[in-house]
């Protein structure tokens, strides 16, 4: 039994002797190459210093304005595709469009009797589309400044919502785990895409195709083929 004390301690010895063999051929060849080699202190074997790559230069960035308006936490936010406005919609049930360049309000919209959750900007007509958590959507006309269509259909909180760039379509993703189509006219829902198994977070339109693509808390996206109603996935 007392040969095993013995055994370790020289197994340990010529751990150690090949480390130190390890250590001296890699400082040799440090001299020779020019590379930095960091020291190890349990492993046999030298690692190499991790050589990061340099980060491109780009101008500082700087804080433009800071706009204040809402009074409570602003939630959502769309630009208009000119860029010569954009909205945000909040918990204190505010829609509020500010100019673009200069920061400045143009126009608050009332009419959600809840936090507005999500915005988008009509590329082909003077509309903007909003959603919130009192389960409706609204088309607001920004010629006339009221709301003129509302889309009923969600049985719970609606959280985002898209417009298509080129069909007249736009899609809302609720808390129900559904996203419906709608048609932007007539207010018809054209399809519920059923799929997801949580709340759907957020939706990405393919403005090339007739596709959307949709998040959700379920931590699944799906990408939806709008002719179909069909999900790919």
């Amino acid at each position: 039994m007392s040969s095993f004390p013995e055994n370790e301690s020289k197994m340990a010895s010529e751990i150690k002797d090949i480390a130190e063999m390890a250590l001296i051929s890699a400082q040799s060849a440090k001299h020779s190459t020019g590379e930095s080699v960091v020291p190890f202190s349990h492993g046999l074997i030298p690692r190499k210093a991790q050589i990061m790559p340099k980060p491109i230069w780009h101008a500082p960035w700087k804080l433009m304005r800071v706009i204040s308006g809402h009074t409570g936490w602003v939630r959502c936010m769309t630009v208009e595709p000119g860029n010569s406005w954009f909205a945000t919609g909040s918990c204190d049930r505010m829609i509020k469009i500010w100019d673009l360049a200069s920061g400045t309000l143009k126009l608050s919209l009332t009419g959600h009797i809840s936090t507005v959750r999500g915005l988008a900007a009509s590329p082909t007509h003077p509309y903007l589309f909003s959603c919130g958590e009192d389960k409706t959507i609204k088309c607001w006309d920004l010629e006339q400044n009221k709301a003129i269509r509302h889309y009923h259909g969600h049985l719970h909180a609606i959280y985002c919502i898209a417009q298509h760039p080129t069909i007249d379509v736009i899609m809302t993703g609720s808390r129900d785990g559904t996203i419906r189509v709608w048609d932007i006219r007539t207010k018809a829902c054209a399809y519920t895409l059923t799929g997801h198994t949580s709340t759907v977070s957020t939706l990405c339109v393919q403005a090339t195709n007739p596709q959307v693509v949709s998040g959700s808390n379920d931590s699944t996206l799906r990408l939806w083929d709008l002719t179909t109603g069909k999900s790919y996935c």
